[in-house]
């Protein structure tokens, strides 16, 4: 095997590590999303719920779907919570599962990936 296959092979683990990594980060993420909505709405640790908010994540590509489902959630149930301050929220999760899985990634990078 030359150097450009080993290379080759090497990017492709790397990139599946990271597909990896990015897939676990998104669903610990959604699961924190759905539960803050839940405390929100008044459905602290309904089950159903909460695995309604992350199934609501796999419509579409993008956090855009997840997003839409907890507008018409808060607005269905006279909560003044906008676009806006949910995704800050969405933002600030992914950081904090960034930093909780102590990762020698540096943020830009991920983010690039992520995003």
């Amino acid at each position: 095997m030359n150097t450009f296959d080993e290379r080759k092979k090497a990017f492709e683990a790397k990139f599946l590590q990271d597909e990896d990594l990015k897939f676990k980060l998104r669903a610990r993420r959604n699961k924190r999303i759905a539960e803050w909505a839940a405390e929100l709405i008044g459905k602290p640790n309904d089950e159903n719920y909460i695995k309604e908010v992350r199934e609501s994540d796999l419509l579409k590509p993008g956090d855009d779907d997840i997003i839409d489902k907890l507008l018409e959630d808060f607005a269905s149930n006279n909560l003044n919570v906008t676009r806006e301050e949910i995704i800050k929220f969405v933002f600030f999760l992914l950081v904090q599962e960034l930093i909780t899985e102590n990762l020698n990634y540096q943020l830009n990078h991920y983010l690039f990936l992520v995003l």
